[in-house]
C-alpha cells in the first residue's frame, strides 16, 4: 500500500521534474526538415500516396476498438468501469488520428501537422491513465484523467499558436509525448497489473518503439528496400499497438481483487 502512494509521489515528482529540465531548455523550434519524408511518390493524383494511405490502419483498428468497446462483450474485462473510458478515447484518438496524419501527410507542414498531433495526444494521455490505473491506483487516475486530456491538448494547441507566431515552441508537447514513453516502463517494471494478460503491454510497447525507429531510418529504409519508406512502416507497426490491446482486452479476466488506494 505504501509502496504504490510512494509511487504516486514519485511519478508526480519525475512529471514536476521533466517540465522544470523542459522550461529550462528554452523554446524548441520545429524542424522543417521533419517534413521532408522519403516516399514522394504519387498513385492516381495523391501524390505521397503510401504516407497517406498506410493510416488507413488507424481508421479501420480505432472504429474496430470502439465497436467492441460499445458492445456488451466488453463489460467483463473491466474491474473499475471507469477504466473503459480511457480505452474509448484511447480508440478516438487513433481513429481521428488516422484521418489527422492522412490529411498532413496529403501537404506537410507545420499548419498540417496540428491535426496530426492533436487526436494523437488522446491516446498517449489516455494511454497512460490505463497504465497507472491498472498498475498503480485507480482512483489517482480517474482523478488525473481529465487534467491529463486537457494538458494533452493544451500541448498542441500551444505549439501551434507559437508556430503562427514565428516562435514555435514544442516543449509541452514533447512533455506529453516523451514522458509518457519513459514513465510507462517503469511502471511496467515496479507493478504488477491487476488483470491478466498484463504482459501484453510489453508487445504495445516494443510496436511503438518499432514505430519510432523506423520513422527516424524514414529515408535510409526507402533507399534500401525501395517498396516501403521507414514512414510508411512507421504507420503501420504503429497500428499494431492498438490491435495487441484489443486482444488483450478480449482475453483478459480481473485476476484478484484489486488493492486500492484512496488518494
Amino acid at each position: 500500500m505504501k509502496s504504490k502512494k510512494s509511487a504516486i509521489v514519485i511519478v508526480c515528482l519525475m512529471a514536476l521534474a521533466f517540465i522544470l529540465w523542459l522550461l529550462y531548455l528554452g523554446p524548441i523550434a520545429q524542424n522543417p526538415e521533419y517534413h521532408k519524408f522519403a516516399d514522394i511518390r504519387c498513385m492516381g493524383g495523391l501524390c505521397r500516396a503510401g504516407d497517406v494511405l498506410t493510416n488507413i490502419p488507424f481508421i479501420i483498428v480505432g472504429a474496430w476498438g470502439l465497436l467492441y468497446l460499445y458492445s456488451a462483450k466488453s463489460e467483463s474485462a473491466f474491474e473499475n468501469k471507469f477504466e473503459k473510458k480511457y480505452f474509448v478515447i484511447f480508440y478516438i484518438g487513433l481513429f481521428l488520428t488516422g484521418f489527422g496524419s492522412s490529411y498532413y501527410h496529403v501537404d506537410p507542414s507545420s499548419s498540417t501537422l496540428f491535426w496530426d498531433r492533436l487526436p494523437l495526444t488522446l491516446s498517449f494521455m489516455s494511454f497512460l491513465c490505463i497504465t497507472i490505473s491498472e498498475r498503480i491506483s485507480p482512483s489517482f487516475a480517474e482523478k488525473i484523467f481529465i487534467p491529463t486530456l486537457l494538458l494533452g491538448l493544451f500541448s498542441v494547441v500551444y505549439w501551434h499558436f507559437t508556430e503562427q507566431a514565428g516562435v514555435g515552441d514544442l516543449r509541452f508537447y514533447y512533455f506529453v509525448q516523451f514522458f509518457t514513453i519513459f514513465i510507462i516502463p517503469i511502471i511496467l517494471i515496479l507493478f504488477k497489473s491487476r488483470y491478466k494478460f498484463g504482459h501484453y503491454v510489453w508487445y504495445i510497447m516494443a510496436a511503438y518503439f518499432g514505430a519510432k525507429v523506423t520513422e527516424i531510418y524514414d529515408h535510409e529504409i526507402y533507399n534500401a528496400i525501395k517498396v516501403l519508406s521507414g514512414h510508411n512502416l512507421k504507420h503501420l507497426i504503429a497500428a499494431l499497438s492498438p490491435v495487441f490491446i484489443l486482444i488483450m482486452l478480449k482475453k483478459r479476466q480481473v485476476e484478484k481483487p484489486s488493492t486500492e488506494i484512496m488518494i
